[in-house]
């Protein structure tokens, strides 16, 4: 499911389900550091395509609960997805509470068949049909199946979706009450798993900074030493994070002093701005960010700024007098000025906002630099005219 979010002026896309991190950058770039409720629209979806072009305003986390539900492939999330695309061929003004209920929804009817036919065989073996229940069990083979079938479909409003047959009307959901808990903000995942055995099987997740300690308790419950499990796998919050070297398990020892150094020093903004300076890097090792970390008050950084008309306006806007109005020009294109500025200042545009390069600044003014008079040209020439030539200090020697 590919799904179009939205917050104030501020745009990003996104693939669901996602993991924890993809979620967490979706919001930051949306600039929703105490929130997580979006304006969403399903852009497509495989699983279900009649949610394509649905809009929702809630909360991120339950619309990826959605995902989750229908991207199975068993057997019974294909049915629980074919009982959703009937409801919505009913009505397509369909709540998220609601389509998350019914893939919580036990029995629903429908049915695997493909015809009326199909449907008339589970009718005639389930004496669903009251015309033909005395019927002797010698004479159902001379039955008529297919307008069975199709009478009985009739009468319950049924119809058929993608081989399944499915009667709305016969539809009960389930009484849930959907919570969902987010997570903390974390930097690092690292699998951790016993040396020599299978990862998929014994491999456990461990989230830096809340986790670390839990890595030596997992050690003890499988009674093996520290140093003999290893790192597997290992994803970042962060963009462009250089992977640890080797699985050395005193690598999470290294990764969990550079999380704990960014949860305690920086706030949610705070990281963001960490985000915005390492996207504009090289892959960069935990020593490299820990130094970043120390240095980031270096660098300028504005969220609000989502492209180079934004800047433009904005920056012109400190400087113009106080008493023009900004509104008489705000339908003009800012954007060539807002990159001129952004070149000669050095800025970058990111997913995150704006920022300056270290020492630098966004809104700073720039100065025009003093232009050389023929006098200054003249006191220039007779400067040189006074140093003294090669053959001129041959003489002096």
């Amino acid at each position: 499911m590919r799904v179009e979010l939205r917050s104030m002026k501020y745009l990003t896309e996104l693939l669901l389900p996602a993991d924890r991190y993809e979620i967490q950058d979706a919001l930051d770039k949306l600039r929703l550091y105490d929130s997580s409720e979006v304006s969403c629209r399903i852009l497509t979806c495989g699983a279900v395509p009649m949610l394509k072009g649905m809009d929702f305003e809630d909360d991120l986390y339950r619309i990826n609960l959605l995902a989750e539900r229908i991207s199975g492939s068993d057997g019974n999330t294909k049915i629980h997805n074919v009982m959703m695309s009937a409801l919505l061929k009913e009505s397509c003004h369909r709540t998220l509470d609601e389509l998350i209920a019914v893939t919580y929804t036990p029995d629903v009817p429908v049915f695997p068949c493909k015809s009326y036919y199909d449907y008339g065989e589970i009718v005639i073996d389930n004496d669903w049909f009251d015309e033909i229940k005395n019927v002797p069990d010698e004479a159902v083979p001379y039955l008529d199946t297919y307008t069975i079938g199709r009478e009985m479909a009739d009468r319950e409003g049924g119809f058929f979706i993608d081989d399944y047959y499915v009667i709305p009307g016969n539809y009960e959901p389930a009484d849930i009450e959907i919570t969902i808990g987010k997570p903390e903000r974390s930097f690092f995942c690292l699998t951790i798993a016993p040396k020599g055995r299978d990862a998929e099987k014994t491999g456990e997740k461990y989230y830096l900074p809340q986790d670390a300690g839990r890595i030596a308790e997992f050690a003890h419950g499988i009674g093996v030493a520290l140093d003999d499990l290893e790192i597997v796998d290992f994803k970042s919050a962060l963009p462009n994070v250089q992977p640890p070297e080797s699985s050395d398990i005193n690598n999470a020892i290294v990764y969990q002093a550079v999380a704990k150094k960014i949860s305690s020093r920086l706030s949610d903004k705070g990281v963001v701005r960490l985000k915005a300076a390492m996207s504009l890097r090289p892959p960069m090792t935990a020593g490299e960010i820990s130094e970043l970390v120390d240095n980031l008050h270096r660098y300028d950084f504005d969220t609000s700024i989502s492209g180079p008309d934004g800047y433009g306006f904005f920056y012109l806007d400190r400087f113009i007098n106080d008493r023009f109005d900004m509104n008489a020009i705000a339908d003009s294109s800012f954007a060539e000025i807002g990159e001129a500025i952004m070149t000669r200042k050095g800025c970058s545009l990111t997913d995150y906002g704006l920022i300056s390069s270290m020492d630098g600044s966004l809104y700073g003014m720039i100065t025009k630099e003093p232009e050389q008079t023929d006098e200054d040209l003249e006191e220039s020439d007779e400067d040189c005219d006074e140093q003294p030539s090669e053959d001129d200090d041959m003489e002096m020697g």
